[in-house]
């Protein structure tokens, strides 16, 4: 499909007499294209878009943009919903990709190294497409990491991984004066503006467990009120309106993972603060060092677990080049030293690597 737009058929927003944003609106008939799907649900098809900026007295092209895009609609769906297993009601949290509901299958993307030269676009591909072949359908990039270079959103526009990508902010309580904030804004409409565009993006996170974290701090739960304050300044009106701004096609947003879910969506926006680790509601983050992680009756019955984990190791490859052969067993004083949930809590039974 090729479309010539003149500069009288553009949107521009301008500010301060240099152009923020200029708004180009392409129509295509829905029945000649084909839409993106995630992993297991049909083919994550993509089109080549190229824009050029042409003179219109020479009539060549002055700049080029190239892309990959994917047509889809995602949608997050919270509907009521009746008693759960625990009887509490609440609402639903899934997704719908083209009105289709989806079960998500997926997992949380952390650096894939320390030293983030040392990744290149092939080893995140590598690692993307063995979540692919796992039968995964989605990846959460997580708030304590970074943000993942193109290649990554790239390659998960390809595979058919959804992507839930969240700001970086995590495990903590951050400032609220005007020059972070305005820090802040920049920073999250620089990123949003940057991955957009990509049909993978699921939804916006604002932050990894900050909400949660006004309960872990002696600061935070002595003075409560100030720092949700704090809380509601920065992620409420100063990282969403950035997001709205800088994405205004709608994608789903939550304030902080794990979620409570909201009030509210609309104006005013209203969170249901307090337990974020009700099942009934929002997305969950679960950890459970001391029952069998092979026993699915022990996990919750939640609406949407967005995280989960238990203790691991280390690959044999890495530890064999700093421990002995006596130390190879999971209930060694060395491997306890090196596990911190085995500092405080009683070891179990021995049983070998």
């Amino acid at each position: 499909v090729t479309q010539t737009l003149d500069a009288g058929s553009c949107e521009a927003t301008q500010e301060g007499g240099s152009v923020q944003r200029l708004v180009l609106e392409l129509v295509v008939d829905a029945a000649q294209v084909e839409l993106w799907w995630p992993n297991g649900y049909g083919e994550a098809h993509l089109y080549e878009l190229d824009l050029s900026l042409v003179d219109e007295h020479t009539h060549s092209a002055e700049q080029t943009l190239r892309k990959r895009i994917g047509l889809r609609t995602i949608e997050l769906v919270q509907d009521p919903l009746p008693a759960n297993v625990y009887g509490k009601e609440g609402n639903s949290f899934y997704f719908t990709v083209n009105d289709v509901p989806v079960f998500a299958k997926g997992s949380n993307w952390i650096p894939a190294d320390i030293f983030t030269p040392r990744v290149s676009d092939a080893d995140l591909y590598s690692l993307l497409s063995a979540a692919q072949l796992t039968n995964q359908n989605m990846v959460r990039v997580w708030g304590g990491g970074i943000y993942q270079p193109d290649g990554f959103y790239d390659a998960c526009d390809e595979l058919g991984l959804m992507v839930w990508e969240e700001i970086m902010f995590a495990c903590a309580l951050y400032p609220r004066d005007s020059d972070f904030l305005q820090l802040v804004t920049q920073e999250v409409t620089q990123q949003i503006t940057r991955l957009q565009s990509h049909p993978s993006i699921a939804i916006w996170g604002g932050s990894n467990e900050n909400e949660v974290a006004l309960t872990w701090f002696a600061e935070s739960e002595t003075n409560p009120n100030l720092y949700v304050a704090d809380y509601t300044k920065l992620y409420l009106d100063t990282v969403r309106p950035a997001i709205l701004a800088a994405d205004p096609t709608g994608t789903a947003f939550v304030d902080s993972s794990p979620s409570n879910e909201l009030v509210s969506d609309g104006d005013p926006y209203v969170k249901r603060w307090n337990d974020t680790g009700a099942y009934e509601y929002g997305d969950v983050h679960y950890y459970n060092y001391a029952s069998d992680c092979e026993d699915y009756t022990t996990y919750p019955q939640a609406r949407f677990v967005s995280e989960h984990g238990f203790q691991s190791f280390p690959s044999m490859d890495t530890y064999k080049h700093v421990i002995e052969a006596e130390d190879m067993s999971r209930d060694s004083d060395l491997l306890a030293y090196r596990q911190v949930r085995c500092r405080t809590e009683p070891k179990e039974p021995k049983r070998s690597l």
